[in-house]
């Protein structure tokens, strides 16, 4: 868990890179010798900003960076690469919450019937990465208070993995699940 202070720092760090790469476009350089050492241990995350709809949001699923540079990285990446609606203008980045979603380590989840899933999934509400083949897509555990019924979260999933909605209950899907630290500035 992060204390108040660590997440007041990722968030401080998430909003100040989407503003420097606002106006200079690039995000300015953490001095990493000031971080606190959990905040440089690699690790996965995600950002999302949000108005009155998700604006963005990109993230690593696997720890490829120290934590404060993979939430610099996504916040930009979220405010201005993401295939949802980027941000225009200076008041548009200010008017964004900003949510960070630290994730644990990916977790393979074997499943005998599809009973078996939908079970695990409606008793934990994971976060939830399934894969095909080349095609694969994530869902946040956050999603879940948008998608609560599990058929449909897993259905939608599919379809966001490029697939049949139906995918899931035909074949057999490779499946990882996750938690995560989730918080925000508003």
């Amino acid at each position: 868990m992060y204390t108040q202070q660590q997440r007041e720092t990722l968030l401080s760090i998430a909003r100040q890179s989407v503003n420097d790469a606002f106006v200079t476009g690039e995000a300015n350089t953490v001095d990493e010798s000031l971080l606190e050492s959990s905040l440089c241990e690699s690790r996965g995350c995600f950002v999302s900003l949000h108005d009155v709809r998700l604006r963005g949001c990109i993230g690593f699923m696997l720890p490829y960076y120290p934590l404060y540079e993979a939430v610099q990285r996504c916040a930009v990446s979220a405010a201005f690469d993401s295939a949802y609606v980027p941000l225009t203008s200076q008041e548009e980045i200010e008017a964004v919450s900003i949510e960070i979603s630290v994730l644990s380590p990916l977790e393979p989840f074997s499943y005998a019937t599809v009973e078996d899933l939908t079970a695990y999934l409606r008793e934990n509400k994971p976060g939830v990465h399934i894969s095909l083949g080349s095609y694969s897509a994530v869902y946040l555990p956050t999603v879940w208070e948008d998608i609560p019924e599990v058929e449909d979260f897993l259905t939608q999933l599919c379809f966001k993995a490029g697939l049949s909605g139906d995918t899931w209950k035909e074949e057999m899907l490779e499946v990882k699940v996750f938690t995560a630290e989730v918080w925000g500035d508003r």
